[in-house]
């Protein structure tokens, strides 16, 4: 028996494994491990005395077999041209992850799979990035899953593989795989994803229960309000913001209706020129069953705000942030601009923010980034531009670059355009010709040494043409020299992309090409 098969028996608990498996081969350690099993004692003594017996035995020198895996079946897998093959090696060997997760993202939309050779260095790359996981995976194909078996560092990869099914993964899965489980059946059968999901959730940490509870979000409907609602009382503050998100998220949900009607009961709008204005009033106590709707009536330790601050920031966080617009007739640029000079901005801006860390509310990510004060986006930032339509961060990188230095917006772009995708046409250009401007009079050479690599690999492949060939500054020291080389390494290998991916052969298997 392999020790990982008892760990993977004692995480989803002893009750809900399917047994403690055995192996094959005779021997004196199979004989009393037999014994054990065939015991009729509780599930979790039995796993005790298995792993006394593997502990001691192991001490002594013992090794006990591989995970029993399935042989490969033939997959028919035509041989990979040489080239391709090389220029993926050299991809895989490269220090920076946006251009490795480039390639692999190219791979994954061309239906192609990284050729036999090189699996084990492709999964040892996602057994230390985890960034790249996700791309490692697509880009296996059935060999890379049958081998992901055969080692445990590369367990990130076995979601994908044959002959697991989904409630094996379930239970013995880690929580990326189960997720994806959940997501999977979701949209095929939500209310069985559901009722797999809330069995046994509240053994679950935290964390995990909250990410879990956010597959909800696929398909969700009314028919998961009943269930949501039993949660909301939960004194984890992940998990519970996660179920107000989603019960939120159904407008006509109980739940929805009765944070709208508490807060339209705080809201007024005064008469006067021009169409008058809104003004709004905190709560003057906390109300019987604000606590089973997972509102707090004390503040946690370290919140600055007072009392009905707290309370009031509490209700808006707890609102879709859309509701607001349909209340007031105010855009979200109004509404932030008129939260912003009244007196309980950090309760509206602060709950507004939360809000959207659990909720969809299109454009209220851009005007809070408009229009917030700088003190409300020290730790938010990242997280609302994220949620921002990919063409909106291009335009205000443009504007950016129109009063700050290139290397400075460079930095922007690399801390906060996703892996995976590129800027746009005009922005590249424009940064390019900056930087070069830069380059030339020698500003930023720190800047220059740590982002150049990186920033290449962001910016549309049209416009890299000008960065090739760089000349080296007199005087430049090594980390410098090394910079610039790998920034001229990672153009070529961009540049090389389009026809690298186009010359996949035909008669190669989908699932089996070899780039």
């Amino acid at each position: 028996m392999n020790p990982d098969i008892l760990l993977d028996c004692a995480l989803p608990g002893t009750d809900r494994a399917p047994g403690l498996p055995t192996f094959e081969g005779g021997g004196s350690v199979a004989h009393f491990l037999a014994q054990v099993s065939r015991a009729q004692q509780p599930p979790a003594l039995k796993l005790l005395r298995s792993a006394a017996i593997l502990g001691v035995c192991g001490r002594a020198g013992f090794e006990p077999p591989l995970r029993d895996v399935p042989p490969l079946a033939d997959t028919g897998a035509e041989p990979e041209p040489a080239a391709r093959a090389a220029l993926l090696e050299q991809v895989l060997e490269q220090p920076t992850q946006r251009l490795v997760h480039e390639a692999l993202s190219r791979m994954a939309a061309a239906k192609l799979c990284i050729p036999t050779p090189l699996l084990r260095q492709a999964l040892d790359l996602g057994a230390k990035t985890a960034a790249l996981r996700d791309a490692v995976t697509r880009v296996l194909g059935a060999r890379g899953r049958w081998l992901a078996l055969q080692d445990a560092s590369w367990s990130y990869a076995r979601s994908a593989a044959d002959d697991l099914d989904d409630a094996a993964i379930w239970n013995f899965g880690s929580l990326q795989q189960r997720t994806d489980v959940l997501q999977r059946q979701r949209q095929c059968a939500p209310d069985a994803a559901r009722a797999r999901l809330l069995d046994g959730i509240e053994q679950q940490p935290p964390g995990e229960r909250a990410v879990l509870l956010g597959t909800l979000r696929v398909n969700l409907s009314l028919r998961d309000e009943p269930d949501l609602q039993k949660l909301l009382p939960n004194r984890a503050r992940e998990p519970r913001r996660v179920v107000i998100g989603l019960l939120a998220s159904l407008p006509q949900s109980a739940f929805a209706q009765r944070m709208q009607f508490r807060l339209a009961a705080l809201l007024k709008k005064k008469r006067g020129l021009f169409g008058g204005s809104w003004e709004i009033n905190p709560p003057e106590r906390f109300e019987e069953g604000w606590k089973s709707d997972g509102l707090l009536s004390e503040k946690p330790a370290g919140q600055p705000l007072g009392e009905r601050a707290w309370w009031l920031l509490q209700l808006v966080a707890s609102t879709q942030p859309a509701w607001w617009c349909e209340h007031t007739g105010l855009s979200p640029d109004k509404l932030v601009r008129w939260a912003v000079q009244g007196l309980w901005a950090d309760s509206l801006i602060g709950g507004w923010i939360q809000a959207l860390e659990v909720m969809d509310a299109p454009g209220w990510p851009q005007a809070l980034l408009r229009h917030a004060r700088e003190q409300d986006l020290l730790s938010s930032e990242d997280m609302l531009t994220q949620r921002v339509p990919a063409s909106e961060p291009n335009a205000a990188w443009l504007r950016q670059l129109e009063s700050d230095s290139a290397m400075n917006v460079a930095q922007t772009i690399v801390l906060r355009c996703p892996m995976g995708q590129s800027v746009s046409a005009a922005l590249s250009k424009a940064l390019v010709a900056g930087l070069l401007g830069e380059y030339a009079q020698e500003k930023n050479i720190w800047s220059t040494r740590l982002l150049l690599p990186e920033i290449v690999c962001a910016l549309d492949p049209g416009a890299l043409g000008p960065l090739q060939n760089l000349p080296v500054p007199e005087g430049a020291g090594a980390s410098l020299q090394e910079a610039l080389r790998q920034t001229q390494t990672n153009i070529q290998i961009r540049l090389a992309f389009p026809a690298w991916i186009a010359t996949a052969p035909d008669s190669t298997p989908p699932e089996h090409t070899a780039p």
